[in-house]
């Protein structure tokens, strides 16, 4: 439990997976403790929480509010064993508290699957099974966010940003005063976030993502408090190097189409990928690093498509991308 202003706090969650662990953030406040992000579903991940809560005198039952930057299984996994022991209020944004509610027609997130599945060419990922889309327990959802909101807890006054991309209901939290922003996964100080199409993603994620970017950018901002890694500032400047990067993404799989039209697992294989700061290619990437990767090209190729840059071919059997004539 390391003491980052006077009232915040950051617990370290372990997870699965090179992220390694979750932060999770405590705001002291005369109606308790607010808790930003959970953590990973796990035995081993509740008691890691528990111990350090400990540390700092704090009991679970302790939690009266959560809120959850977005639903991943990481960042929502302990909300529901944490709000069944205090009975916290859990915050989500209205993108995701739909999923999570029961409100999206579950036909519609069917259809979206077959055809996903079909174009990201899964069945060719050795190892990709269906059960690695499994979700943790889910929490009630007391008070479902639309963006613009703010939380007064203690002395910050928080408000809500809508930061769609990395997931379609991912929110930040900004504090003026202090120039704080709770980042979640939208901003994180050395990985590049996740951004990918898929079943519960909008139609154009990476447009999302970008267009996100730009409205923070605009913040003054001292000190980014994300969800994985440390605490960093020159936030400004971390900004402006995702940008570069999603520039020559896109140039890298312009330069691929170039060549021929292609499948998006053919373009994929084509481009450098990083994993544990190291490139690495494509056909050496877990079946679950492949899942992601897929989908992170196909928000690639979807992006260029809405500008016009590359057209899509549609064949009984599967989809080709192409530079536009």
């Amino acid at each position: 439990m390391v003491r980052i202003l006077d009232g915040i706090y950051q617990l370290k969650v372990p997870l699965p997976g090179d992220l390694r662990d979750t932060n999770v953030y405590l705001i002291s406040g005369s109606e308790g403790w607010l808790m930003v992000d959970t953590g990973w579903e796990s035995p081993e991940a509740l008691s890691a929480l528990r111990s350090e809560l400990a540390q700092g005198g704090i009991e679970l039952e302790d939690i009266s509010s959560i809120i959850i930057t977005h639903f991943h299984p990481d960042h929502i996994g302990l909300a529901k064993a944490i709000q069944e022991e205090s009975g916290a209020k859990v915050f989500l944004h209205r993108e995701e508290a739909r999923y999570v509610q029961g409100k999206f027609v579950l036909s519609e997130i069917l259809e979206r699957t077959s055809k996903w599945v079909k174009v990201l060419e899964l069945s060719k990922v050795d190892g990709f099974t269906p059960s690695e889309f499994s979700f943790p327990s889910l929490p009630e959802i007391d008070v479902v966010l639309q963006g613009g909101e703010e939380i007064v807890w203690g002395d910050l006054h928080l408000r809500v940003i809508w930061t769609p991309g990395h997931s379609p209901g991912h929110i930040c939290l900004y504090e003026s005063q202090k120039g704080l922003l709770f980042s979640g996964d939208h901003i994180l100080p050395t990985i590049t976030p996740n951004v990918s199409l898929n079943p519960l993603s909008g139609d154009n994620p990476l447009k999302d993502y970008i267009d996100s970017l730009k409205l923070l950018r605009e913040l003054k901002m001292e000190l980014a408090l994300p969800a994985h890694e440390h605490t960093f500032t020159r936030v400004e400047k971390r900004i402006d190097e995702l940008f570069c990067h999603h520039e020559e993404r896109k140039r890298e799989i312009m330069r691929v189409l170039f060549r021929g039209e292609k499948t998006p697992c053919e373009v994929a294989s084509r481009i450098s990928w990083l994993w544990d700061g190291k490139t690495i290619s494509y056909g050496d990437l877990t079946s679950m690093d492949k899942m992601m990767a897929l989908g992170e090209t196909m928000a690639y190729l979807e992006f260029l498509r809405n500008e016009e840059r590359v057209e899509m071919i549609t064949t009984d059997n599967s989809y080709y991308y192409k530079v536009t004539s």
